[in-house]
């Protein structure tokens, strides 16, 4: 057994996760935290209890390189008390690094775009109506605008899913927020024939999802596999969309929980979170509830995305002065 302490367990935790694809599962108990690292392919045992061992909190790393049971495949970490409470706080804050690499659940908002008649459009049409996203969404353009930097600064990921992107957001109400921003932009390209003319509709959502390294995206600027989500949030927005059908196009519906969430108090008021929920609120029309394929019902909000963003900004949308081409 190994004492370690600071930041030298806390770095060799994280080198771990990343370097061999491994998990950090964490259970409390008795007010403390135990945890393990195991691979995603192995078998789970029962963590570790406090035994003999001053601090309770133990790492062991796991996995199972050929069959289900599970191997000690590394040493024992037995932190100090200081650096306990620590990853405490890191495991209960949802935006840490070490959160992400545990198996525990992240809270989440998604913004699902769905390209209408995207399988109808030739393949040339295609790469110019997928390519534009890039263009609507370039940091440089957005960064001389104060109202859209946050949302950039906030966007966690966008991934391209063939037929649409979809946009993370740890926050309801920016994502929200981003897809009547994200609307508005379109429409307006589309008359200053910068981009192609194409229609869409939006579905978003919140809920809980986990985080994997996706060999499928590639290396991120540290070189580091890029992530993707799995989980309830993730899903929620396409199945908005598909509960609601196809019968709009150039609109973009919200779940119950999204509703939920930006109908709460806001910490600042008159600041610009109560800004956009009050705009968000105001937008809101009920369509009622809608089975999607699974039979699942959704309670459905249509947003009136021209009217929300008449309402944040009564005087002139902010990117109507972005470059038009």
């Amino acid at each position: 057994m190994m004492q370690v302490h600071g930041l030298d367990f806390l770095n060799n935790l994280l080198n771990q996760l990343r370097a061999n694809r491994w998990y950090l599962h964490a259970e409390s108990y008795d007010g403390g935290t135990t945890g393990e690292l195991y691979r995603g392919d192995s078998q789970r045992q029962e963590n570790a209890g406090p035994g003999d061992i001053a601090d309770p909190f133990i790492y062991r790393a796991r996995h199972s390189p050929k069959s289900s049971k599970i191997v000690v495949a590394g040493p024992t970490w037995c932190v100090s008390p200081d650096m306990h409470k620590e990853l405490n706080r890191l495991l209960n804050d949802d935006s840490s690094e070490v959160r992400k690499l545990s198996t525990w659940p992240i809270e989440r908002s998604f913004v699902y775009v769905d390209i209408s008649d995207f399988s109808r459009m030739d393949s040339g049409m295609q790469l110019l109506v997928v390519s534009s996203f890039g263009t609507l969404t370039d940091p440089a353009q957005w960064a001389s605008i104060p109202h859209l930097t946050d949302l950039q600064a906030h966007l966690e990921a966008m991934m391209c899913i063939g037929d649409g992107y979809v946009y993370v957001f740890r926050d309801p109400w920016r994502a929200a927020y981003f897809a009547a921003v994200l609307a508005g932009m379109i429409e307006h390209y589309i008359a200053s024939k910068a981009i192609p003319e194409f229609h869409f509709r939006m579905g978003v959502h919140c809920g809980p999802v986990r985080l994997f390294q996706d060999h499928g995206r590639g290396l991120d600027l540290e070189k580091q596999l890029q992530r993707n989500y799995v989980g309830d949030g993730i899903n929620g927005g396409n199945r908005v969309l598909s509960a609601v059908g196809k019968s709009l196009d150039d609109v973009i519906f919200i779940s119950g929980e999204v509703r939920l969430a930006v109908s709460k108090g806001t910490p600042d008021d008159h600041g610009p979170e109560d800004i956009a929920c009050r705009a968000i609120r105001a937008s809101l029309d009920n369509r009622g509830r809608h089975a999607d394929k699974h039979g699942k019902l959704w309670r459905v909000y249509q947003v009136n995305h021209t009217a929300l963003l008449e309402r944040v900004f009564p005087a002139r949308l902010p990117f109507t002065n972005l470059p038009s081409s």
